[in-house]
C-alpha cells in the first residue's frame, strides 16, 4: 500500500511513520 503512505505523508508525516510500523 505505497499509495496510503504517500496520503498518510501528503497528510500526517507522522501518520506515516506509525502506518509503516504497523506494515512491518
Amino acid at each position: 500500500m505505497n499509495f496510503l503512505d504517500r496520503w498518510m505523508a501528503g497528510h500526517l508525516p507522522n501518520a506515516t511513520i506509525d502506518f509503516r510500523l504497523d506494515q512491518s
